[in-house]
């Protein structure tokens, strides 16, 4: 990583940026695709705990609206790249 970053010219703030679109579009996948999917399966669903469930609720409705890059808008199908993705 400290060559990787020693001869990439990037800004901080372009640094930061990639960081935050990655973990947004991480978030999003995991929080709003993977987790649901594993527990709608047939086979072995996922089954969470009340005090989990509850997180990832909660997460649901505060923190998945806010993200500013995710997989429905990162890059439309027919559409553009968000600048950030």
């Amino acid at each position: 990583l400290q060559q990787y970053y020693a001869v990439n010219s990037m800004t901080l703030e372009a640094l930061l940026t990639n960081i935050a679109t990655g973990m947004s579009l991480l978030s999003d996948a995991v929080l709003d695709v993977i987790i649901p999917a594993l527990q709608a399966a047939s086979y072995t669903p996922l089954s969470l705990s009340a005090d989990q469930q509850n997180t990832l609720s909660d997460i649901k409705a505060n923190l998945l609206p806010s993200l500013f890059t995710t997989l429905a808008n990162g890059y439309p199908s027919g559409g553009s790249k968000q600048m950030q993705y």
